[in-house]
């Protein structure tokens, strides 16, 4: 069994196109955060922690493949949390 906050960090950014086209986009990740660890007794420091780290994770290798518009969103997304 692994570290559950570093496998829920991709539910936090599910969807992450639409959250960064909407203007509450970042309080709305926030609070993808804030319900995930209150529902599933996570520290939502570590949550948050992993989220940060697959989004720039995978930001940067979006940008290594060329794929800039995944990137943009993605490094968008980390620079949020």
């Amino acid at each position: 069994m692994g570290e559950r906050a570093y496998d829920l960090a991709r539910l936090v950014r599910d969807r992450v196109e639409d959250l960064v086209a909407a203007s509450s986009g970042a309080s709305a990740a926030r609070r993808r955060i804030n319900k995930l660890a209150d529902s599933l007794d996570l520290d939502r420091e570590r949550l948050r922690g992993w989220t940060l780290f697959r989004a720039v994770e995978s930001g940067t290798r979006a940008l290594r493949a060329g794929r800039h518009q995944s990137a943009e969103l993605l490094l968008e997304f980390a620079g949020w949390l």
